[in-house]
């Protein structure tokens, strides 16, 4: 009788084992995912769509941002989803981060430098510290996790690093001068990267969407540097302030996955026939003329620039 109780016993020990191996382990076709900027827009988007695809996403946040629909999503993908608090200007939280999905999966397959924001304004409707602030999300934001992620992913000689850029690191749209600067700069990044980091079969792509339908534009900033009355910009602010127009981020994040998935991604990628048509007509054009010149009829139509 009592052989037979230990017999039982040690056998609802070895199940109880299996089954806790089991719910945080993950197959190979699993990927791990760092994602930053999960609370809204594409990066919520993305991470709750990889979730579902049986991903295992880990979505940053900052500690002031609104993150009840990311709770929410992680309560549904609970197995797949997961927030994490991180501050992108500090080294020191976005190393922990890394060593936590380190430690509790053992990898990190695709990083996805999301986390971004827009400074409507001009460079001289803008002081020079929101630019600054500008470029310390958008640009050294991906920097601090680019370099957390590398030792690890130059070990295991494989990873992938999706960098979202934007329509307007192609093309530049008034008053987006200093958006449009960071999200430039993004691009030049990520194609010096995907060259430098090819020995270690790490793979990198830049991102250049159209404007999404984020539905959160109050939360971009405006430049705030007074110049005077009357604004010489503020028809062009108006302008974009007040356009609702932009693509689901839902598409985006179903992009996202075809370029994880594919063996051989391309470097740069842009989604929407507007993207398509400005990225086609820039990359034929070195002088940069007829880029300006095209820029500057479409304001002159939309009467947001005097006609001569």
């Amino acid at each position: 009788m009592l052989k037979n109780g230990i017999v039982y016993f040690t056998l609802f020990l070895f199940l109880l084992t299996k089954t806790e191996v089991a719910a945080h382990s993950f197959t190979a076709d699993q990927k791990v995912v760092l994602i930053t900027g999960a609370s809204r827009g594409i990066g919520l988007s993305t991470a709750e769509h990889l979730a579902a695809q049986g991903y295992i996403v880990y979505g940053t946040v900052r500690a002031s941002s609104d993150t009840t629909k990311l709770d929410a999503a992680c309560k549904i993908h609970c197995s797949h989803l997961f927030k994490v608090v991180v501050s992108l200007t500090d080294e020191n939280e976005i190393q922990k981060a890394v060593d936590l999905i380190l430690k509790e999966q053992g990898r990190i397959d695709v990083l996805i430098n999301n986390a971004g924001y827009a400074l409507v304004g001009t460079v001289e409707s803008s002081t020079v510290q929101e630019q600054i602030d500008l470029f310390n999300i958008n640009y050294f934001g991906p920097v601090r996790t680019i370099q957390a992620v590398l030792p690890h992913m130059r070990a295991r000689k494989q990873g992938m690093i999706l960098n979202i850029s934007s329509v307007s690191g192609i093309s530049p749209f008034s008053p987006l001068e200093n958006y449009s600067a960071s999200k430039f700069a993004l691009r030049g990044l990520s194609e010096s990267m995907s060259a430098s980091l090819s020995p270690w079969n790490i793979k990198v792509v830049v991102i250049e969407p159209a404007t999404m339908q984020t539905k959160e534009t109050a939360l971009d900033a405006v430049g705030s540097k007074d110049l005077g009355e009357p604004d010489p910009y503020r028809i062009i602010r108006n302008y974009l302030e007040d356009s609702n127009e932009g693509q689901d981020p839902l598409d985006l994040a179903k992009l996202l996955q075809a370029i994880i998935e594919t063996p051989h991604p391309h470097v740069r990628y842009q989604i929407g026939d507007f993207a398509e048509e400005i990225a086609k007509k820039v990359y034929v054009d070195p002088t940069g003329d007829e880029m300006v010149n095209s820029n500057i009829e479409y304001y002159k139509s939309a009467g947001l620039l005097p006609r001569e």
